[in-house]
């Protein structure tokens, strides 16, 4: 994971003269570890086992530097999305999901046709998290997306959605913003249910919309953890 960087710049091509600004980013950029790759706006580390903490140092940096506040600066993390062959994982060390936990993704991706979550695995091809969506890649021959992260770095789950406001039955979004938090509960989770979180103002329910992984101590340490997952049951 955050295998490369991309930073897109707002401005007038017509009328901006970009090139001394790209290479004083590119020297900001230099500074905390990355380097332009030569392709496009993609950036890649200097030190690839340093690639979790220094992305972290980039993004920060581009965001807080005053004078490219003007251009606005957007940068996306960007992960391997094929770091390995499903056959070649090892997952030899796994322990077999329950069956309720293995019925209720199961369903999911009989019910949507896609996996509710990723596979991850380690520099060496041990998987790491996802063994649900292993079981079912295998059994269905589903398409899956494999990530890597190195084994010495911590990794999250992270489930992302928005606030509703929910009865036990029914929900409503509440607004378009979309909030992340760490999801460390023993249940199965999916896009669609509704979770229990806790907040700066108190406690909120929140609509999974997706599941993610994070890497790297800085960005483990972000997000506040999930409560309960309340329709996990239901």
């Amino acid at each position: 994971m955050n295998e490369i960087l991309t930073v897109h710049l707002h401005f007038d091509p017509e009328h901006d003269d970009m090139e001394p600004v790209i290479r004083r980013m590119d020297e900001v950029i230099a500074a905390a570890g990355w380097r332009y790759s030569g392709i496009r706006n993609i950036y890649i580390p200097v030190v690839s086992k340093q690639r979790d903490e220094t992305i972290c140092r980039v993004i920060h940096r581009l965001n807080n530097t005053d004078w490219l506040k003007p251009y606005k600066p957007i940068c996306m993390r960007g992960n391997r999305t094929r770091a390995t062959e499903l056959l070649k994982i090892d997952v030899s060390h796994m322990i077999a999901p329950s069956p309720k936990k293995m019925q209720r993704y199961e369903e999911f991706y009989r019910k949507h046709h896609k996996l509710a979550q990723d596979i991850l695995v380690d520099e060496k091809g041990n998987l790491r998290d996802g063994y649900t969506s292993y079981l079912l890649a295998m059994k269905y021959g589903a398409e899956v997306t494999i990530m890597e992260a190195w084994s010495f770095k911590p990794i999250k789950k992270v489930v992302s959605g928005k606030y509703v406001d929910w009865n036990g039955r029914e929900y409503a979004v509440q607004s378009d913003k979309v909030h992340r938090w760490v999801y460390n509960l023993k249940k199965a989770v999916v896009p669609g249910d509704i979770l229990s979180v806790q907040t700066r103002k108190g406690y909120a329910y929140m609509l999974v919309s997706g599941i993610e992984y994070v890497t790297g101590e800085t960005e483990c340490s972000k997000y506040r953890e999930v409560l309960n997952n309340e329709t996990a049951n239901l």
